[in-house]
């Protein structure tokens, strides 16, 4: 089975474009288009996705290797201003999916993502873990030396959006993100800053 993201790009054929981003259950189907022309880098119409986007978003560990080694941008943001980094980040998952996502998030650090990149909503990657409360991306970003204080265009620092998810999160550990927090200097919330949940 074929999931394909198409965009505009120069025709090359009936219904195949040079310029389609591709996303396919199976690594080698991406592969093979990609050794065949599709531009890595094109963009989705709706979101101005990338490939990179994409498949960070769903942690897809193989797609993501297979993009980067065909010279898919690390950093390329897309409507949103998001990167690649931005999506694992943001991306809403279980905790048994929480290995599987801090692994794509390293991987794109380790290909130089930057870290301090800022979405339209002025939030970093940290922000994003943080509201995820995904402890591994928050010490793996704290690690390196992301502004764990950054206030976001509402004026959020990663820590109310850690305090935000607590409630719902338990099964992700929240304790252990709030205390990577701390241990990196972030502020300290009155406890009257936050509202109360009946």
């Amino acid at each position: 089975m074929l999931g394909a993201v198409g965009i505009a790009g120069d025709g090359v054929g009936a219904g195949f474009t040079r310029g389609a981003a591709i996303i396919c259950v199976v690594d080698r189907c991406a592969e093979l288009l990609l050794r065949f022309g599709c531009n890595v880098n094109s963009r989705t119409e709706d979101k101005g996705d990338t490939a990179l986007h994409i498949a960070a978003r769903f942690a897809l560990e193989g797609h993501v290797q297979l993009y980067l080694r065909h010279g898919a941008s690390v950093n390329r943001l897309n409507e949103s201003e998001q990167s690649p980094l931005h999506c694992v980040c943001a991306q809403s998952h279980s905790s048994e999916d929480a290995d599987r996502y801090f692994r794509v998030c390293h991987y794109l650090i380790e290909h130089g993502a930057s870290v301090e990149a800022l979405d339209e909503e002025k939030q970093s990657a940290l922000h994003l873990a943080c509201r995820t409360v995904n402890y591994r991306m928050v010490d793996l970003l704290l690690s390196q030396g992301i502004d764990v204080n950054r206030m976001d265009y509402g004026g959020n620092a990663p820590m109310h959006k850690a305090l935000q998810a607590v409630a719902y999160k338990l099964e992700h550990e929240p304790e252990r993100t709030v205390r990577s927090l701390l241990n990196y200097g972030s502020i300290r919330i009155w406890p009257g800053a936050i509202p109360k949940v009946s």
